[in-house]
């Protein structure tokens, strides 16, 4: 997790990040996390818990429970309610947000996001993200190609019970379709990155660009201003 931040965080300055959006926050322990290696001062948590998309009340019963222990009430808020709530009501700017593993959450569909119904409410909610950030803020989306070797391999493995992700990358959006979405909402896109697994972080050159998201690495960083 410590890897997964170094690689998140890894965007123009060296000086914490003020005060961190996290969109779906769920368990939290990476957000907890970028407190601790001083990554960002403050972190506002926004998850509706509800269940179904792998977090639930036990999820945010055990996050504030470490957030008391670890007394860290002042830094870090958590906010029960769907992310669209939140932000119709938000008065308070944010200098970072981070989308990690949600987008897809909050807009199913096995269609590309371009071609579906769901698009305007993206571009929307990218609107909402500009709205909430102070001048110069960042946007970061992390999330999983639903095209590539790795993505074509797991779908050859899990009928057989040993495929070790048990997501459905089907409903997955390959980079392009948030990129479209947010661009239309005003933000400017300044990299695209891949997740490169611990194991094979020596090899960037070589597998940071497309061919890595065709090949090896499945999950890529979108970063915006």
């Amino acid at each position: 997790m410590s890897y997964f931040n170094s690689l998140l965080f890894d965007v123009g300055s060296k000086k914490p990040v003020n005060q961190t959006l996290y969109v779906g926050v769920g368990h939290g322990h990476d957000a907890l996390l970028a407190i601790a290696d001083n990554q960002t001062v403050r972190v506002i948590g926004v998850d509706p818990f509800i269940g179904g998309h792998g977090n639930d009340d036990e999820d945010f019963r055990l996050l504030i429970e470490l957030i008391d222990e670890l007394d860290l009430a002042e830094r870090f808020t958590v906010k029960r309610m769907f992310i669209q709530e939140h932000l119709e009501d938000a008065t308070e700017k944010v200098d970072w947000i981070v989308c990690n593993d949600v987008l897809h959450h909050i807009f199913v569909t096995n269609k590309r996001l371009t071609k579906s119904e769901l698009f305007p409410d993206a571009v929307a909610l990218f609107g909402s993200f500009l709205d909430a950030s102070a001048d110069d803020g960042v946007l970061i989306v992390a999330d999983v190609g639903r095209h590539g070797l790795r993505q074509y391999i797991h779908g050859l493995a899990r009928p057989l019970g040993i495929a070790r992700f048990h997501g459905n990358y089907t409903r997955k959006q390959q980079w392009t379709e948030w990129d479209a979405a947010a661009r239309e909402a005003g933000w400017r896109r300044e990299s695209v990155r891949n997740y490169l697994p611990f194991a094979l972080k020596a090899h960037k050159n070589f597998l940071g660009g497309w061919l890595g998201r065709a090949t090896l690495c499945d999950k890529y960083f979108l970063t915006y201003r």
